[in-house]
């Protein structure tokens, strides 16, 4: 009985903790896909799905729309990841690019890399914690692939293994129509 007790004042004071966010420059609801903290909570970023990047460096108090001439308009954002100190930020549009930010989200990169990346069906992206290492994930007709970068975005490598895997499994597919 002293356990279930204990359990429900850890998780009374746990969930008395949340607070909804209103501040004036989240106008209503959105459609939110993605959020992202540096590892100590001060700073966040989140992504709205048909909106922009928000940021916040008081652990969520307020936020800042990021506002970045390269990141232009209302985007489909998907994912977002961040650094161990929030100083550097990828953000991926569905069927658009990633993009990178290395001054807290204040400036934005498209990233371009031509061999490898451009417009693609972005689903989600990852960190490491001084930011330079990226992983991104493309969705293909449910056959995807697995991109990575060890210079903060610059330029990218789509992991062979899963382009392999998914050749077997497309020509596979295609063999059991045949049968």
């Amino acid at each position: 009985m002293l356990n279930l007790f204990l359990l429900f004042c850890v998780l009374q004071f746990a969930y008395s903790q949340w607070t909804v966010q209103s501040d004036a420059n989240i106008i209503g609801t959105q459609n939110w896909y993605g959020i992202a903290s540096s590892s100590d909570g001060s700073k966040l970023a989140a992504v709205a799905n048909y909106g922009y990047i928000y940021h916040s460096s008081d652990y969520g108090a307020t936020w800042i729309v990021q506002s970045d001439a390269n990141i232009i308009g209302i985007q489909n954002w998907w994912s977002i990841a961040s650094s161990a100190d929030g100083s550097k930020l990828a953000a991926v549009v569905k069927n658009g690019y990633i993009y990178h930010s290395s001054d807290y989200g204040a400036t934005w990169t498209v990233q371009t890399d031509a061999a490898n990346i451009g417009i693609k069906d972005w689903w989600s992206i990852t960190s490491s914690s001084d930011g330079t290492k990226l992983a991104a994930v493309v969705n293909n007709n449910n056959f995807g692939y697995i991109y990575r970068s060890s210079d903060s975005g610059a330029t990218w490598a789509v992991q062979s293994d899963t382009k392999k895997r998914r050749e077997r499994e497309r020509e596979s597919f295609f063999l059991s129509l045949t049968n």
